[in-house]
């Protein structure tokens, strides 16, 4: 064993600010980064004598015998990090604090409040910053430290300090010296007065290792450090907060403890930004945070978070078995494998498309992919999916010999055998039913949409008993002492007594409820935030992205929906939750969502009662044929969605009033709508999502409206709008809340769009408060390359990034030469260097690579990258094949050839990129720039001769023939038409053949029909129409007194109306 330093030591702690951002970045590339990150550290380390402790992740604990060597060493590493060249143009940037002490040291390693001090003080800063406390500065004065001086930032108070800190700074010469303010308290913490108590528990911390992490290793886990560790045996010490008591909530973004003997809150832990999930097992409670891209692991005796693990984009379900933690990751299409003895994630496994549900059971983890409607089976041992089952599961539960998949879209449960993954039968149970589980002889599940749970009689297989629990049932929990179910909705808990299918108890946690889990009798629900007592105040949006129109008819545009969706409502909408929540749709102003009838051509709504336009008059049911009707007589573009309707046909051909009777049959008396289709249309339930579908009164005008808004029933009217310049809304006075999945009630009392300037100056007036939010979804560029950098690293807390379903690539015009040879047209994919493409359109805080044309998490989307150098298991992209590229260029014998990139203003960065890249393959290339909306329809016309050109494409809702049948069929292709979108002029009568059999196929067999749209997606890349570049992410800035931000990847993004401000 080696001697550890004693008597006056030096603590150094490090840790890698922004790794979950790194991580979703680089995904795989990101061990490489944290392999070279920590050859730097351990260099300085080294070289001044200091000696490693432990590490943990991505966080370095290490001791050094003269505060001098310390300091010298973080200097080292600092400058070190700052000049490595990092891949793919990111920065891996690193806090350091040094504390120096006398700290007691024992057998098994350091202990003491010295060693704590150390880690809260490094905690408290920013990448790149070096933190010293007043202790290792005294030391400091007394040496002369060339190009380093000492800055002296004032007194804070640290997390869980009694007193505050007198806190110091290294300024480097030549780095940056000027950082956001330390992440410190503001308040005294809930120990002062306490300072005997806390010092006999900190004599009592001992630091333990884990021999598995580190062969000599007797010491302390940084990572069980930096989360708090100490903190766990002070709670045990002082109690929680003074929670000796009963307390009357759980805060926002915490673990709630329920005491079943008393139904009172006995206990609370923080945890990170929306939990979710959470499971108990292996000496610990999990929890996922969605927002936050982590899990927390809770020390159930001491009643506190002892690490953070960083895993995928938005986990979601957790489960423990086999000796290991599986965490689904909702965004990303993987599962993370986490070892607790060294809290690593030591495997990433991809599943489907948006995995949400997962339990182990006989051997395997089972997840449940939400975006595919599949199951997959993952061999526990080696970590590997084994089998996909054809099964549209959301969450799932083991129990009785069987698995219990609850399916939301068909409201049922499916018992499978998980011998043979084959379903034993399907039980009908409440509407929308999401989670599930199984105890006291039954199997549960909560029906998020009609309030109630059901519970499954495994004997007979059906449900024995329905019980009403509260608002928006979300999971569902069975203990010793009964049945618990979490109620986001309506903040409670319900508990069920099992014996008599009745709810004994609801109990209020003051915030939005998700996950539940029992551990050591003891009920644990995970808290989200509710926005209670938020409501009011103005929110002000910043854009340089003008609305099209305000008229639902015709309004087709990122920022219209936006807008409108917050004034107006349809039969259906997608649900108004962040993740794949989002993509769910639910019923709106219909009661329910209807099973199709007539083969698929039917579709019947009864309304809601009792609702109001903004104008005062009822909502009736007749209203949806006249809205309908008024959009066929504006026209554009309505009859792309609605031409499946019975009597649409007559509708496109005259000029003359619109007549829907036969295809929209309502009935006012019984408030139904009855749609009569031509065909089976699958996605119609999603056509009826979109704005074109939300209802006005009967009688407006069917004349496009200018800037006088139309009557809506949403929770917002428009109340001023100037086009270019600004719109306002304000409370509709006769919206009343009637679903909170659907359209729930706004926070804001007003909302203002400011439109105009540039995205930086939109951002500086966010950063210092004179504007709440600004949004890349609206907004036709990006901010700058250097705005985006200040604002990822000095105001990380402000910015939210997510993945846009959306693709940015190259069209090649398949019946032009060049790109009329299948060589060419692969040599382009083979020699694109999408790193640099990522860069042009504004670096990986806006950006990812790709190569297919489906987005991730899309239905139909499986990782897929056939143009790059070197394999890649993961199928994505590492570097271009520029000598593969230059051989197919030679066999095509087109070398030479004359080439005009056409370039389109709002991704002005890829014109200069892809004439270097036609340059670079023997092409003489010139740029020709279009701008604004005037750009589509002249490459799009095929009189254009346009050869190749830049090409972005997001679709109206989340189904893949969105990606395919308006852009790359044959019947796209309007030849002499500036309103052709299939600018590549691609036409593959094979591929449209399969294209068809999937949209037939998506209504009876929704199973086969995913086959075929992932075999569609590799064919059409395959035959490269385009090159693939970049999926876009959206950025997202908020002020400081902005709070409950959420994001859908429906298609709008961030929920403006679900903000608050402060």
């Amino acid at each position: 064993m080696v001697e550890l330093p004693s008597g006056t030591v030096t603590f150094l702690f490090t840790d890698v600010e922004g790794s979950t951002r790194l991580l979703k970045q680089l995904r795989d590339r990101y061990g490489e980064v944290l392999a070279q990150h920590r050859r730097i550290l351990r260099a300085a380390f080294e070289e001044h004598g200091g000696q490693e402790i432990d590490t943990q992740g991505d966080a370095f604990f290490v001791a050094f015998r003269r505060a001098t060597d310390a300091a010298l060493a973080a200097t080292a590493a600092q400058r070190a990090l700052a000049e490595h060249p990092w891949p793919d143009g990111v920065e891996c940037r690193v806090r350091m604090g040094l504390h120096t002490g006398e700290p007691s040291l024992g057998d098994e390693g350091y202990h003491g409040l010295g060693v704590h001090r150390a880690a809260r003080i490094m905690a408290a800063g920013h990448g790149g910053q070096i933190l010293l406390s007043q202790a290792t500065c005294s030391v400091l004065e007394d040496d002369e430290l060339p190009g380093i001086r000492v800055r002296d930032l004032g007194q804070h108070r640290l997390k869980d300090l009694d007193r505050p800190e007198h806190i110091y700074q290294l300024d480097i010469e030549g780095l940056p010296v000027e950082f956001p303010p330390l992440r410190t308290a503001e308040a005294p913490t809930a120990y002062t007065g306490h300072e005997a108590e806390l010092e006999k528990a900190a004599r009592a911390v001992v630091w333990r290792a884990r021999l598995r992490t580190r062969r000599w290793l007797a010491a302390a886990t940084a990572g069980s450090l930096v989360a708090g560790g100490l903190i766990a045996v002070l709670v045990l010490v002082l109690g929680s907060s003074g929670t000796a008591h009963a307390l009357s909530h759980v805060d926002a973004n915490a673990l709630g403890l329920i005491n079943p003997k008393t139904n009172r809150i006995a206990d609370q832990v923080p945890v990170g930004a929306t939990p979710s999930h959470l499971a108990v097992g292996e000496g610990a409670v999990w929890v996922t945070n969605a927002d936050d891209d982590n899990v927390s692991r809770i020390d159930p005796a001491k009643r506190d978070v002892v690490q953070t693990i960083s895993v995928g984009s938005e986990p979601s379900g957790i489960a423990v078995g086999d000796g290991a933690v599986w965490v689904a990751n909702s965004l990303d299409g993987t599962v993370s494998r986490i070892d607790p003895g060294t809290n690593t994630v030591v495997q990433l496994i991809p599943v489907g498309n948006g995995p949400v549900g997962i339990v182990y059971a006989t051997g395997s983890v089972w997840v449940a992919n939400t975006g595919d409607d599949t199951i997959t089976r993952i061999d526990a041992d080696s970590g590997k999916p084994t089998k996909t089952l054809p099964i549209a599961a959301t969450d799932l539960a083991f129990g009785a010999g069987t698995l219990w998949a609850s399916e939301r879209t068909a409201n049922r449960v499916a018992r499978i055998d998980p011998a043979t993954g084959s379903i034993v039968t399907t039980i009908p149970v409440g509407n929308g039913p999401l989670g599930v589980a199984f105890g006291s002889g039954a199997a549960w599940a909560a029906n998020s949409l009609d309030g109630t749970a059901s519970r499954i009689d495994p004997a007979t297989n059906s449900v024995s008993a329905v019980v009403q629990t509260g608002d928006g049932p979300t999971d569902v929990a069975v203990g010793a002492r009964g049945v618990w179910v979490s109620n986001q909705f309506g903040g409670t808990l319900a508990r069920i007594d099992p014996r008599a299918n009745q709810v004994t108890r609801r109990i209020s946690v003051g915030n939005r409820p998700q996950g539940v889990a029992i551990s050591g009798g003891n009920v644990l629900v995970s808290v989200r935030q509710s926005g209670a007592g938020h409501r009011g105040g103005t929110l002000t949006m910043r854009t340089n992205r003008r609305t099209d129109f305000i008229d639902t008819a015709v309004a087709y545009d990122s920022t219209s929906w936006t807008i409108l969706r917050m004034t107006g409502d349809g039969l259906v909408a997608f649900n108004q939750a962040s993740g794949l929540q989002g993509t769910q749709l639910v019923p709106d102003l219909a009661v329910s969502l209807p099973t199709p009838t007539d083969g698929g051509k039917t579709y019947s709504f009864r309304l809601r009662a009792k609702i109001r336009y903004s104008s005062g008059e009822p909502v009736r049911a007749s209203d949806f044929r006249t809205t309908l009707e008024r959009d066929f007589d504006v026209n554009f573009p309505v009859p792309y969605y609605y031409d499946g309707i019975v009597g649409t046909a007559r509708c496109e051909k005259t000029r003359k009033r619109c007549d829907l009777s036969q295809g929209i049959v309502a009935d006012d008396a019984s408030r139904t709508v009855t749609f009569h289709l031509t065909a089976p249309d699958a996605e119609f339930l999603y056509k009826l999502a979109l704005p074109f579908a939300y209802v006005v009164p009967a009688g407006t005008p069917p004349k496009v409206t200018g800037t006088r808004p139309l009557p809506g029933t949403g929770p917002y009217v428009i109340a001023r709008y100037e086009p270019k310049q600004l719109l306002r809304l304000v409370r509709n006075r006769y919206f009343h809340e009637w679903s909170k999945a659907a359209q729930p009630d706004g926070y804001p009392d007003e909302i203002v769009f400011e439109i105009g300037g540039t995205p930086d100056q939109a951002v500086n007036e966010v950063i210092r408060g004179k504007a709440d939010v600004f949004s890349t979804a609206q907004s036709q560029t990006p901010p700058s390359e250097s705005q985006l950098a200040s604002l990822t690293t000095r105001y990380a807390s402000q910015v939210h990034t997510n993945p846009q379903p959306a693709t940015i690539a190259l069209f090649l015009n398949t019946r032009l030469p060049p790109f009329n040879s299948l060589d060419v047209r692969r040599a382009l994919n083979y020699a694109a260097d999408r790193a640099a493409a990522v860069q042009a359109v504004g670096g990986p805080d806006v950006a990812q690579t790709t190569c297919q044309i489906l987005p991730p998490s899309y239905p139909g989307y499986r990782p897929y990258c056939p143009y790059t150098a070197g394999a890649s298991a993961q199928g994505s992209w590492r570097a271009p094949d520029l000598e593969r590229a230059r051989a197919l260029i030679a066999r095509s014998g087109t070398r030479g050839m004359t080439i005009t990139f056409w370039s389109w203003s709002d991704l002005g960065g890829l014109g200069p990129y892809a004439v270097k890249l036609l340059k670079s393959l023997g092409y003489r290339a010139s740029l020709k720039a279009r701008a604004g909306a005037g750009y589509f329809p002249v490459v799009g016309d095929s009189r254009t001769r346009a050869q190749i050109g830049v090409t972005e494409w997001i679709s109206d809702y989340p189904a893949a023939s969105g990606f395919f049948n308006a852009i790359l069929t044959c019947g796209s292709f309007l030849p002499n038409n500036p309103g052709n979108a299939n600018d590549a002029e691609f036409c593959d009568p094979r591929i449209d053949r399969q294209t068809e059999q999937a949209l037939s196929e998506q209504a009876t067999n929704p199973d086969a029909a995913r086959g075929l749209w992932e075999r569609i997606d590799r064919q059409t890349v395959d035959e490269a129409p385009w090159v693939p570049l970049v999926n876009p992410r959206v950025v997202d800035v908020l002020s400081k007194r902005v709070g409950n931000y959420q994001y859908s990847p429906a298609g709008l993004g961030m929920l403006i109306d679900q903000l608050w401000v402060q």
